[in-house]
């Protein structure tokens, strides 16, 4: 069909599309539906609520470890500054041992917990489907 080309809709016939064809979901499987939404929730929710609770703790220990990294100043003591910098690799320390206990607890509720629970949930749903057709 060329640019130049047009067409003409006033003479073409007023079409009605059919409905198409739905069937009711069984109650059960609208339980499971449901279900399955909400697991998908608590699912969302652990993992914003982890993801807050570390970048929480990240900043107010970086804040922690800014404010004495500016207390190290050339006028301190050799003695004073040695111990200010194994308090700022203690922190450290603790900063890493705390971001690797959050992130294997989550991964282990989401991977051994929930994950399972939505897969089990899902598998039912599909299933019991397939079998009714």
């Amino acid at each position: 069909m060329s640019p130049k080309e047009q067409l003409d809709l006033k003479a073409a016939p007023e079409v009605t599309p059919s409905e198409a064809p739905a069937s009711e979901i069984p109650p059960l499987a609208r339980a499971g539906v449901d279900l399955a939404k909400w697991v998908f929730v608590i699912v969302s929710a652990f993992i914003v609520v982890a993801l807050a609770l570390l970048a929480w703790n990240e900043v107010s220990l970086f804040r922690m470890e800014t404010g004495y990294t500016q207390q190290l100043k050339p006028e301190i003591s050799t003695e004073a500054m040695n111990t200010m910098k194994e308090y700022i690799a203690q922190l450290e320390a603790q900063r890493k041992a705390f971001r690797e206990f959050w992130l294997q607890f989550t991964q282990m509720v989401l991977l051994n917990l929930l994950l399972p629970v939505l897969t089990a949930i899902l598998g039912y749903i599909f299933g019991s489907k397939g079998g009714e057709q």
